[in-house]
Formats: structure tokens, C-alpha cells, sequence
């Protein structure tokens, strides 16, 4: 090995050994009320959301009904758009990238988004590393509701 190689490595290697853990940041501890059971309130982008979601998968078109019917906390719920749901998507968080103090048990899955494009196609926020992508609207997905 060349000099300068076993200088790089070695200065790789500091830099590893020495680099500070990574730090999980929760949400501020105002970001998310919780003004009623089943309902998280956004005080930064003044959305309410439903806080659990359920266990089925739907397409794109079921999850629309399925917000559209939900009755928590007697509102009105609909499907959000992808620039909604991505306001919850945490970075510094992944498996799930969500605050899960305020959203427990969030599947690392695909959320449908009402935002559609192209003649069969939704955004979908995924939770597993907070990206966001489109798929076709008969694929099965998770919905989370907001109003």
C-alpha cells in the first residue's frame, strides 16, 4: 500500500471513530395537540389528522371513501394531498419517519394522497423513509385522514 493511501484510510478512520451519534429529534413538544381521543392537531400547519390509522389497504378511489366516511370526533375527514401528508414525514426519524409519539404504530408503508396525475396516478407518501412517489390508483395502500 502507497503512502498516501494508508494516510487516507486512516483519516477515514478518525473521521468515523470521532463523528458524533446521530441524534433523534422528536417534533417540539408544541408541534402536536391533542384536542380530542383519535385526533392530532398541527399547530404548525393548522391540519388536523386522524392519529391511528387502520389495518386495511385500499386503492387510491377506497381510500378516498374511506376518509370521506370516517366519523371521529363529528368532522368531516377527507384524503389529504401530498403536500399535507408530507408535513408530517420527520427526516431525522425512519421505520417509521414520523413523530410516533403523536402518531403511534404508523406502518412503514404507502399513505395515498388525493394529489392524482396522469389518468391512473396518485402520489403516495411512504413512511418507511418519508418519500414520496406515484403509483397506479388500483394498488393497495394505507390512508390516514386529515380536515
Amino acid at each position: 500500500m502507497k503512502l498516501k493511501q494508508v494516510v487516507r484510510l486512516r483519516w477515514m478512520y478518525l473521521a468515523v471513530a470521532t463523528a458524533p451519534a446521530l441524534v433523534r429529534a422528536a417534533a417540539p413538544p408544541d408541534r402536536y395537540t391533542f384536542p380530542s381521543a383519535g385526533v392530532v392537531y398541527d399547530t404548525r400547519t393548522k391540519l388536523t389528522w386522524q392519529q391511528e390509522v387502520v389495518s386495511n389497504s385500499y386503492t387510491q378511489e377506497e381510500a378516498t371513501a374511506y376518509c370521506a366516511s370516517l366519523s371521529l370526533a363529528g368532522a368531516a375527514w377527507r384524503l389529504p394531498a401530498v403536500s399535507e401528508l408530507l408535513t408530517l414525514v420527520d427526516l431525522t426519524q425512519e421505520n417509521p419517519a414520523i413523530d410516533t409519539k403523536a402518531f403511534p404504530n404508523t406502518p412503514p408503508a404507502g399513505f395515498w394522497t388525493s394529489s392524482v396525475y396522469g389518468d391512473a396516478n396518485a402520489w403516495t407518501v411512504n413512511f418507511l423513509e418519508g418519500k414520496s412517489g406515484g403509483s397506479g390508483t388500483a394498488a393497495k395502500g394505507r390512508a390516514r385522514c386529515v380536515r
